[in-house]
């Protein structure tokens, strides 16, 4: 029974550090896209529409023009929520056209540039919580391989 603990212990630090795994990539790439967006700059969009994304699902896209040292670029941004019909999107589509909107770019490439750039709490959270699983699940091996 005993030899059967440390053994379980590092089944669940391997499961534990493949979620680890998977969970830091699902990280990195909106958290590399949060940091690489260093600045930012009022842009008027000149065009809201919604359209239909993945299966009856509809979002709101916008179209704007974002200028940067003297040069000026042509964007279309859809945002990350989707509503389950068209006159929900429109609503908010209506919304967000009456506030002032910021577009966050890199200086280096102006070119990629977003209307949103939140940083990703919920992923950092998950991502947090799974570590702290995995050393403990370390930690118990540990414990438990220093009585066998």
């Amino acid at each position: 029974m005993r030899r059967g603990l440390p053994s379980l212990c590092s089944f669940f630090c391997i499961v534990t550090g493949g979620v680890v795994l998977w969970l830091g990539g699902m990280l990195a790439e909106p958290l590399i896209r949060f940091f690489r967006y260093s600045s930012s700059q009022e842009v008027i969009p000149y065009l809201w529409r919604v359209v239909e994304v993945k299966g009856h699902r509809f979002a709101v896209e916008a179209l704007y023009t974002l200028s940067h040292e003297g040069k000026s670029y042509r964007s279309i941004f859809r945002f990350r929520s989707t509503y389950a019909n068209s006159y929900i999107a429109r609503d908010i589509m209506e919304q967000w056209r009456r506030q002032p909107c910021r577009a966050w770019f890199s200086p280096k490439c102006p070119e990629s540039s977003s209307l949103q750039n939140d940083f990703p709490y919920r992923r950092m959270i998950y991502f947090c919580v799974s570590v702290a699983v995995l050393l403990y699940f370390c930690c118990l091996f540990r414990y438990l391989s220093s009585f066998l």
